[in-house]
């Protein structure tokens, strides 16, 4: 659970880059293997309401705030400009994000090609010239003094520069992209039955590089730690969460024009006439329309069940009987993986309803999804025209205006393609042993504090009181960057001076992760190794190893640097630490024990006591309604919102220890650190999508919660800002 918006890229899907260009809210780790249930279940289509996104002068409407079951709720989504303009005397006893953030909102813009900004923004952008540097600095040779006396590192920084060169090639994607794409695409165009795609779909270029019917890869094993699993998930949707399908009936979704815009323009690049662009979309969501009610939603994928849900293993028998019609098995051995100890399905009524659904009747729409969704990840990677005209659909969805620049572009590009290879690189140039040595010391300042949290928790058994310490005593530090990194050198890509393109390098990068994961089954899980790029600007949980990683993207800016006073590093850099920690005991974390496995530790007493507090925190979070007529879910926020609370009470607890601590310098840093300006369009997809608090409730539902902010703003019975003590929220 990172300490930014947890999605970075919703495969083939426009919606992947309106979070992944735009917004950094807080915390989602490394993801936890698998997004599914093991219970049948179909929705409802009725009971699925896509709410109005209400104009930005009739959320104004009402003052100060909007209606929470017939009350008037006193804070409004402060990360709109126009609300901040509304208010003409901010008072921190009424909305206190208001109050400390209104003078920096009023004098900053959104940049070009985001939707939003805000300091995880402002630090992303200070990295991205960082990594600019390094990938263009050739005349200087600052990146060529570090490699040396490193030849591993020398052949990162030539992977990362290939790759940067490839994704600037205008002309050569010009010339090529479209051709390879068409190449690549045409054994699928060409298969006139149900076992000609199943041939499509057991060849491993069809895995490597084609959207496929089921998703499989390699993860630690939720039973068992130490050894990995090969996990089977959903083929993904374009529209990412199930539940909007459930309100489409073509037309009655307000996004799916956008997809539909993109989607033509693609196909008729590869030779499709309007009419059959049209036929082949209306295939395309009518499949998926058919595999939607079997597939979790985004509220569901974060409710505290799910990972229970998803833990379904299997045998190869029982997935062959399970699958139907589907051709599972070809598609594990496709990947090589059909001699794996352990097979998990995350979705089994996913993948009966498949089962159903792989047949004769449904081939031209089977292919046409996977040609569909195909485009829309290689969008990117094309030409000029297809690179520009998503950029375009994006900006319609998002609220955004104009776009990012190549160079940061292409950064990005090498960022997500590339991560570790770039991380070494950049960590060698940019990364102090003494910048290590500083964070892990407050880092254990943080663990220790958090030692005497779980102590004093007057609901847990002393037997639950053990293991979560023992939980805690285990917990792995990945600070800064890795001790160890991966051996990469069978990673080549293909310049091109010697024939390679954009597309031919996915093709390699793709083999190769393929091969890295193949390699790994029967064998131990390595712990040393990171599931962070170094350069992220993000801090992650992963319950799969019980770590915390503070990735060196974020110890910058106005995040951290050496000297600062102990009220600004505690209300930044501690905060974000206590954060993650926390995650290891919010409703998800919990259900794992100190090696990473799934397991309940907890007393069946002790673990509904906590259910009870947590309820008591989603019902907090769904009476708020940032938008008129738009609530927000307690459930999909639930454990965010929960580490939320326990890292700020982590490091008010130091602050009590201190002499002559500035509560009120504190206070106002911490909620900088959350100050945000961000389009409508982006504030409702977060409600929505995202499963941490927006970014004004971040810092209103979390210091309201304390009484060190009572006191230090005199905050009184009948203010906006202040809530009864007994109902205030204390999981822990």
């Amino acid at each position: 659970m990172n300490r930014r918006s947890g999605i970075k890229n919703l495969p083939a899907a426009l919606m992947a880059l309106l979070l992944a260009a735009a917004v950094l809210a807080g915390c989602a780790s490394p993801a936890l293997p698998g997004q599914g249930h093991g219970a049948e279940q179909v929705y409802d289509a009725e009971e699925a309401q896509e709410p109005d996104l209400t104009d930005d002068e009739e959320i104004l409407a009402e003052d100060p705030g909007h209606n929470r079951d017939g009350e008037i709720y006193p804070w409004m989504d402060s990360s709109l400009r126009q609300v901040m303009e509304y208010v003409d005397e901010p008072d921190a006893r009424e909305d206190f994000a208001i109050y400390a953030n209104r003078e920096w909102s009023l004098s900053h813009e959104i940049p070009e090609g985001y939707s939003s900004y805000d300091m995880f923004t402002e630090r992303q952008m200070e990295v991205d010239r960082e990594i600019i540097a390094l990938l263009t600095d050739v005349e200087d040779g600052d990146a060529e003094q570090l490699t040396k006396k490193d030849p591993a590192l020398q052949h990162d920084l030539d992977l990362v520069r290939t790759y940067h060169e490839l994704w600037l090639d205008w002309d050569g994607r010009s010339e090529r992209s479209i051709r390879d794409l068409q190449e690549l695409l045409a054994p699928l165009q060409a298969a006139d039955s149900v076992d000609a795609l199943t041939d499509f779909l057991a060849q491993p270029l069809t895995v490597i590089s084609v959207e496929e019917l089921a998703s499989c890869y390699v993860a630690s094993d939720l039973n068992d730690a130490e050894h990995y699993a090969v996990y089977i998930d959903p083929c993904q949707v374009l529209f990412g969460d199930s539940m909007y399908y459930r309100m489409m009936d073509y037309g009655d979704w307000k996004y799916e024009p956008y997809y539909s815009e993109l989607g033509r323009f693609l196909l008729t690049k590869i030779g499709y006439t309007d009419s059959e662009a049209e036929q082949a979309l209306d295939n395309c969501f009518s499949f998926e329309k058919d595999m939607a009610p079997y597939i979790m939603t985004t509220e569901e994928n974060n409710a505290e069940d799910a990972t229970a849900r998803q833990n379904n293993p299997r045998t190869m028998l029982q997935l062959a009987e399970e699958a139907g019609a589907f051709p599972i098995l070809e598609i594990l051995s496709a990947h090589g993986f059909e001699k794996a100890d352990s097979y998990i399905v995350t979705e089994p009524s996913w993948l009966r309803a498949m089962g159903r659904l792989y047949n004769r009747a449904n081939l031209q729409r089977m292919k046409d999804y996977l040609l569909v969704t195909c485009l829309m990840d290689y969008a990117d990677w094309l030409d000029r025209d297809c690179y520009e005209k998503k950029a375009e659909v994006l900006n319609g969805i998002n609220g955004a205006e104009g776009m990012i620049d190549d160079a940061t572009a292409a950064s990005h590009a090498v960022d997500e393609f590339l991560p570790m290879q770039l991380g070494r690189v950049y960590t060698a140039a940019y990364v102090t042993d003494e910048m290590k040595e500083e964070v892990t010391e407050i880092v254990e300042m943080i663990r220790g504090e958090y030692r005497g949290i779980l102590e004093e928790a007057p609901f847990l058994s002393d037997a639950t009181k053990q293991e979560a310490l023992r939980k805690l005593s285990s917990l792995q530090l990945r600070i800064a960057k890795p001790d160890v990194w991966e051996d990469d050198s069978g990673l080549q890509i293909t310049p091109a001076s010697e024939g390679g393109s954009l597309i031919s390098a996915q093709e390699e990068m793709g083999t190769y992760i393929l091969q890295s994961e193949q390699k790994k089954l029967g064998t131990e899980v390595d712990r040393r190794i990171w599931g962070a790029s170094p350069q992220t600007v993000n801090a992650f949980y992963d319950p799969s190893d019980n770590s915390v990683t503070i990735c060196a993207g974020i110890l910058g800016g106005s995040f951290y640097h050496s000297g600062m006073e102990l009220e600004d590093l505690l209300a930044s850099v501690g905060d974000t630490v206590g954060h993650e920690i926390s995650h290891a005991f919010d409703s998800s974390g919990r259900q794992f024990d100190e090696k990473g496995n799934f397991h309940d530790w907890w007393t069946e007493e002790d673990a509904e006591a906590f259910r009870a507090r947590a309820q008591k925190l989603v019902d907090y979070y769904d009476g708020i309604y940032p938008f008129e007529g738009v609530s927000c879910s307690g459930t999909l926020v639930e454990a965010e919102a929960i580490a939320d609370l326990v890292g700020f009470k982590c490091v008010l607890r130091i602050a009590a220890g201190q002499e002559d601590f500035d509560y009120k310098r504190f206070f106002e840093s911490y909620a900088e650190t959350w100050h945000s300006i961000s389009t409508s369009e982006t504030e409702y997809y977060l409600i929505t999508q995202d499963s941490h608090p927006l970014a004004y409730l971040r810092i209103n539902a979390v210091v309201q919660q304390f009484e060190p902010f009572y006191e230090t703003y005199d905050v009184q019975p009948g203010d906006g800002m202040y809530l009864a003590p007994e109902d205030r929220l204390e999981v822990w």
